[in-house]
C-alpha cells in the first residue's frame, strides 16, 4: 500500500507540474490566438492539476498511517518483551532457595574431607609439620625448631624434642611452655595413630661458671587415655602439669 501510495504520488506531483506549465503558458497567450484549443488545454491542465493534488494528498494521508502503524508494531513488540521479562522474573522469584541446613551440612562433609586429605603423610611427617607451625620462632627453618622427633609403632608412640620461644622473662617463657604444649597436645591427640606423646622442651641455660648450653627445661607426657579425657575447647593451658601422665620441669620455669 505503501509503494502504491507512492508512485501516485511521483505520478501526481508530476501532473501538477505539468498543468500548471499549461495553465501559466495559455493564461497568457495572446487573446485574439485563443480559441476553443486554448480552452481545452486550458481546462486539461486545470483537470491535470486537481488530479495531482489529490494524490499527494493521498500519499501524505497514506504516509501517517504507515509511520502510525510502524509504531504501533513497535509497541506491541516491547509491550511483549516486557511481559516476557515479567514472566521470567516471577519464575526466578518462585524458585525455591536452597535449604540452609543442607548446604551447611554439604559445606561440612567438604571441610572434612579436606582435612582428612590433609593427612595423606606418615605420622612423622604430620606431625613434624604440627610441632614445626607451633615451636617456630620467626622464620626459623625446622630443623632448628625441632631438634629430634621419632614414632615407636611397637606401642605407637610419639617422642619429640623441641627448642621452646624465648621471653621477656622467665614467668613469660615458662608460660609460653605450657601453651605451645597445650596446643601440641589437642592437636596431635585429633590423630588416632597415635597412642602416647612425649613432648620434651630445650632453652639455652646459663650454668654458675657462666657457660651457656640447650638443656630440656620442661618435659611431658601424655596418653591416649588422658588425651580422650580432655575437653580441648574449655581446657585451661594453666592446668596442664596437673592432667599430664608425666613430667619434669624446670623450678624457673614453673606457672
Amino acid at each position: 500500500m505503501g509503494v502504491i501510495s507512492f508512485l501516485l504520488s511521483v505520478v501526481g506531483l508530476i501532473t501538477v507540474l505539468v498543468g500548471i506549465v499549461l495553465f501559466i503558458v495559455n493564461l497568457f497567450r495572446d487573446r485574439e490566438k485563443r480559441g476553443k484549443k486554448h480552452r481545452i488545454v486550458l481546462l486539461s491542465g486545470a483537470s491535470a492539476f486537481i488530479i495531482g493534488l489529490i494524490g499527494f494528498i493521498t500519499y501524505l494521508v497514506n504516509s501517517d498511517d504507515v509511520v502510525q502503524q510502524e509504531e504501533n508494531d513497535t509497541e506491541v513488540i516491547a509491550l511483549e518483551t516486557t511481559e516476557e521479562d515479567e514472566e521470567a522474573e516471577a519464575a526466578d522469584e518462585e524458585e525455591p532457595a536452597p535449604n540452609k541446613k543442607e548446604s551447611d551440612k554439604e559445606s561440612n562433609k567438604d571441610s572434612k574431607k579436606q582435612k582428612s586429605e590433609k593427612k595423606k603423610g606418615t605420622v612423622l611427617e604430620d606431625s613434624k609439620d604440627i610441632l614445626y607451625d607451633i615451636f617456630k620462632s620467626g622464620d626459623d627453618p625446622i630443623d632448628e625448631t625441632i631438634v629430634s622427633i621419632e614414632f615407636d609403632e611397637s606401642d605407637n608412640s610419639l617422642m619429640a624434642t623441641v627448642k621452646g620461644k624465648d621471653g621477656w622473662s622467665d614467668e613469660s617463657i615458662g608460660r609460653g611452655f605450657y601453651e605451645d604444649s597445650t596446643i601440641a597436645y589437642r592437636q596431635l591427640s585429633s590423630d588416632k595413630r597415635i597412642d602416647e606423646v612425649w613432648i620434651s622442651i630445650t632453652f639455652p641455660m646459663q650454668d654458675q661458671y657462666g657457660n651457656i648450653e640447650e638443656e630440656a627445661v620442661m618435659e611431658t607426657w601424655m596418653s591416649r587415655e588422658t588425651m580422650d579425657k580432655i575437653n580441648w575447647d574449655n581446657f585451661n593451658y594453666a592446668n596442664l602439669l596437673d592432667v599430664v601422665d608425666g613430667q619434669m620441669v624446670y623450678p624457673h620455669f614453673v606457672q
